[in-house]
C-alpha cells in the first residue's frame, strides 16, 4: 500500500520555518519514506489554510497514495492536526496518521497568541476557539496521532500536547488514549527549545560560535551570560565604550563598530555567523552578518524576508511570561551568579514618563527601575 507524508512546518501561521521543511523531508527520503513538503497559505483567515490542505491531499491520493500522513511542526502541526481531526466531506481528503512536533493544539489558551489572532481574529467567539481546538476534535474515529514536545519549549508551551494526549472523549469517562482506544506516542523531552525539529544533541555543541548584536543593552546581556552558560562562544558587536562591559559578562571576544555589522563581523567570521542574535533591532541590515543557511534571532518581532537560506526566529516574551519553568530557571542562574542584573537607573515612580523616552531613545545599559517606595523623591 502507497504511503505518503506531507510535511508542514511551522512559523506561527505568518511564515513557514525552512528547517522544518526541505531538510525534515530530506531526512524522510532517506529513510526510504515517500515525503513532500507543503507551504499553505499566511496570514489569512481559518478555515483557509485546512482548504488548501485538504486540496493537496486530494492531489496526492490522485497521484496514486494510498494513507496520507501529515507531519507537521509547532502552527504546522496545528494544521496537521486539523486535517487529522476535521476531515471534509470528501474521503479522498482523509488522513492516516499524524505526527505533531511541539504543535499548537489549543486555541483556548493565551500561549502563542499571535498564531490565534491571525487565524481567528482578535474577537473570535468562545465556541470558535473551541471548534478550532484539537482536543475538542479528537473522536473513537480519529487517526493514530505520535506527539512529541520538549519540556523547555519559551514559545508552545508543553501544555499544547499534554492537552491533545490527555483529554476526554465525548460522553466516556476515558482519555483519549489507550482508554479510548485510540493509539498514540506522547514523548516530551527535556533540554530543548522550540524549533527543534531534525534530531540533534541536546545542548549545543560545546564552543559553537554565537554572534550577539547589541551584546552590552540589559536582553544582548542576558543573551550573552546565557549563551556562555550553555557552553557557546560568543562573540559580542559593540562599541568601543561597551567593550569592557561585554568582557565582564563573558564575552569571548569583542568585534569593534566601525562601519556595519555585515562588514565588521565578516571582517572576523568571513563565512559569516553561524547564528546570530539581533538585540539591536537591525532587522534586514543584520542579514549581510549572517552565514548561508545560519540562523537569525529577532528580538522585536522581525520575520523577513530572508535570503540564502537563513532561517528568522522571531521570539516575544508572551508564552515567557506564563513559563514557570523558564522564569525559574533564570532565577535560579541569578542566584548563582550566572546572570548579572544590571541597573541602569533609579527613578523614582513619578519619572515614568522619562524612563519610557530613554527606553526608546535606545542605549540604556541595564535595567531602568521605578521606585514606588518613594514615588515623588
Amino acid at each position: 500500500m502507497t504511503t505518503h507524508l506531507i510535511v508542514l512546518p511551522g512559523g506561527g501561521y505568518a511564515m513557514h520555518a525552512p528547517h522544518e521543511a526541505e531538510p525534515i523531508v530530506a531526512w524522510l527520503t532517506g529513510l526510504g519514506l515517500s515525503a513532500s513538503a507543503f507551504r499553505y497559505p499566511l496570514n489569512v483567515p481559518h478555515p483557509a489554510p485546512l482548504l488548501a490542505l485538504r486540496s493537496e491531499i486530494r492531489r496526492r491520493r490522485e497521484q496514486g497514495a494510498e494513507r496520507i500522513g501529515v507531519v507537521g511542526f509547532s502552527a504546522g502541526g496545528h494544521l496537521a492536526g486539523l486535517a487529522a481531526l476535521a476531515p471534509g466531506e470528501d474521503p479522498r481528503e482523509s488522513v492516516q496518521f499524524a505526527v505533531l512536533g511541539y504543535a499548537i493544539t489549543s486555541m483556548e489558551t493565551e500561549s502563542y497568541r499571535p498564531a490565534r489572532l491571525i487565524l481567528l481574529g482578535d474577537n473570535a467567539s468562545p465556541d470558535l476557539r473551541r471548534a478550532t481546538s484539537l482536543d475538542a476534535l479528537v473522536s473513537a474515529g480519529s487517526p493514530p496521532f505520535f506527539l512529541w514536545h520538549t519540556a523547555e519549549d519559551i514559545y508552545v508551551p508543553p501544555e499544547h500536547t499534554y492537552r491533545r494526549a490527555t483529554g476526554r472523549l465525548p460522553g466516556t469517562g476515558g482519555t483519549r488514549s489507550r482508554e479510548g482506544h485510540l493509539p498514540r506516542g506522547r514523548h516530551t523531552a527535556a533540554q530543548r527549545g522550540h524549533r527543534t525539529a531534525v534530531p540533534r544533541r541536546d545542548r549545543p555543541d560545546p564552543g559553537a560560535t554565537l554572534v550577539i548584536v547589541g551584546a552590552a543593552g540589559a536582553v544582548g546581556g542576558f543573551a550573552l551570560e546565557t549563551a556562555k552558560a550553555d557552553g557557546l562562544t560568543v562573540l559580542a558587536y559593540a562599541s568601543d565604550a561597551d567593550h569592557a562591559a561585554v568582557r565582564n559578562l563573558g564575552a569571548d571576544q569583542v568585534v569593534l563598530r566601525h562601519q556595519d555589522a555585515a562588514t565588521d563581523i565578516r571582517h572576523v567570521l568571513p563565512d559569516g555567523a553561524p547564528a546570530l542574535i539581533d538585540g539591536a533591532a537591525l532587522n534586514a541590515r543584520a542579514l549581510g552578518a549572517v552565514a548561508d543557511g545560519g540562523a537569525l534571532v529577532s528580538l522585536k518581532g522581525w520575520t523577513g524576508p530572508t535570503e540564502c537560506g537563513i532561517t528568522i526566529h522571531p521570539i516575544s516574551s508572551f508564552s515567557a511570561a506564563t513559563d514557570t519553568a523558564l522564569l525559574d530557571r533564570l532565577a535560579r542562574q541569578a542566584e548563582k551568579g550566572e546572570l548579572t542584573l544590571r541597573v541602569g537607573d533609579l527613578l523614582p515612580a513619578s519619572h515614568a514618563a522619562e524612563a519610557h523616552q530613554r527606553l526608546a531613545a535606545g542605549g540604556v545599559r541595564g535595567r531602568l527601575v521605578l521606585d514606588f517606595a518613594n514615588p515623588q523623591w
